[in-house]
Parts: structure tokens; sequence; C-alpha cells
């Protein structure tokens, strides 16, 4: 939702648009954390639980995935979309 904001903002408020990337950078980036630590504590070995292993497993590829996305490919396409329509 906070993603479609920035779409929305981009297009009503092009000139603050850079800052209000800077501003959301770090708010998405510690929501996408919480999201990858949430996903991969519960199915963690050592903790315990009643989980089965392939839910376990498909939990715990889940959070990498997440945590591929909001490393590597969400920061190149986002690079490639805005800074090229920028110069």
């Amino acid at each position: 939702m906070f993603r479609g904001f920035l779409l929305c903002s981009e297009r009503i408020n092009p000139a603050g648009f850079a800052f209000e990337r800077s501003r959301a950078k770090w708010m998405l980036l510690v929501t996408d954390a919480i999201i990858v630590i949430a996903l991969s504590l519960p199915t963690a070995p050592s903790r315990g639980a009643c989980v089965s292993p392939l839910v376990g497993t498909l939990t715990i590829a889940l959070a990498v995935v997440v945590a591929f996305l909001r490393l590597v490919a969400e920061p190149a396409t986002t690079d490639a979309a805005f800074e090229r329509a920028g110069s």
C-alpha cells in the first residue's frame, strides 16, 4: 500500500518525489526486515516449533525471496525507473 502511495506521489508532486523516496527508503527497509525476521523465526530448527519440514522449508524460502527482492531486485528496478526518468 505504501509503495502505491509513492506511485501516486510521483504523479501528483514530481518536484517533491525525490524527498518522499529518500524519506520512505528506511521505512520500507525496516518493514521488509521485520517481515523477513517474522517469516524466519517460527520455523528455525533451534526454536523447536511444531512445523512440518515442508512448511518450514517453504516459509524460510519465502523469507529468502523477500530478502533477495528487497536487497537486489528492488534497488535495481527503482534506480532504472526513476534515475533514467530524471535524466
